[in-house]
């Protein structure tokens, strides 16, 4: 079973937290090199690449912590995944059973910007799923590295393009390739309502996934997402709400809410929230 990360809402919740949020704080700690955001957030369900990947309505929990050096563009940030259900867990036997699908993340990224109009960015994650064989000590570690690389343009709409590469530390059951799974994501946005210390944004993307790690392979979702920010004097809070829909039928989970039979989930609605400071 494959479980991964939530980076690219963590690392934005980094850079907000270092000081690219609007407000008075971002003057006042301007001077300092070291720069370490730490947050929290919760997603009401675990989205990744087409799926909801820990099950339907099966939320998560994120915190993190981050250091940034100063104007270099070099960041670091290392983050855990906890399963929401593990936490809601009444019994010692359902904790064991969640548990697997805790993840720990540990990153690193440079990013700069290439003159006034386009912003380029490359990182690389270690995935890590250290109970992964508490229900089944037979089972494949599914920890992986994920190489990414983005490329953005600062104008009307700020189109982007963003490329991920996973290689898995161990093939699967099936020894399929653990070096051919690839992400590819197009995505729009654009902010409106624009404050000093906040901000409306509206997004959009599509995903195509070549997964060849769990034999999937398509145009794997699209959707929208409306998100908003508060800095509250260097404390920012974050919020969104997205709709996603699984294009490819490799990404329709089943799912049978009554258990009288199976349906297929294409339409996905979920909300997130956040808080991060830099200390």
């Amino acid at each position: 079973m494959r479980k991964p990360r939530l980076l690219s809402c963590l690392a934005a919740l980094a850079l907000l937290a270092a000081g690219i949020a609007p407000g008075k704080a971002f003057a006042e700690e301007e001077a300092a090199f070291f720069k370490v955001p730490v947050g929290l957030s919760y997603a009401s369900t675990y989205w990744w690449r087409g799926v909801e990947l820990n099950g339907k309505g099966s939320g998560v929990l994120w915190p993190s912590a981050g250091l940034v050096l100063g104007d270099t563009g070099l960041s670091f940030l290392v983050a855990a995944g906890l399963n929401a259900d593990y936490l809601y867990a009444g019994t010692a036997g359902d904790r064991e059973a969640k548990r697997p699908y805790h993840e720990f993340d540990y990153g690193a990224s440079f990013a700069k910007d290439l003159g006034d109009i386009v912003s380029f960015n490359i990182g690389v994650l270690y995935v890590s799923y250290p109970f992964y064989d508490d229900a089944d000590p037979a089972a494949t570690n599914p920890s992986f590295i994920d190489g990414t690389l983005g490329l953005g343009l600062k104008t009307v709409l700020n189109p982007r393009v963003d490329f991920y590469y996973d290689y898995y530390v161990k093939e699967n059951a099936d020894k399929t390739p653990r070096d051919e799974d690839y992400y590819v994501k197009l995505s729009l946005a654009q902010e409106f309502a624009k404050t000093v210390d906040s901000a409306f944004t509206v997004s959009a993307w599509v995903g195509y996934y070549n997964n060849a790690y769990l034999d999937a392979k398509g145009w794997s979702d699209a959707g929208a997402r409306l998100g908003f920010l508060k800095d509250f004097g260097g404390t920012v809070f974050a919020a969104g709400l997205y709709y996603a829909r699984s294009l490819d039928s490799d990404f329709w989970q089943e799912y049978d809410p009554d258990e009288d039979g199976r349906g297929r989930m294409k339409n996905h609605v979920w909300a997130d929230f956040s808080v991060s400071r830099t200390l």
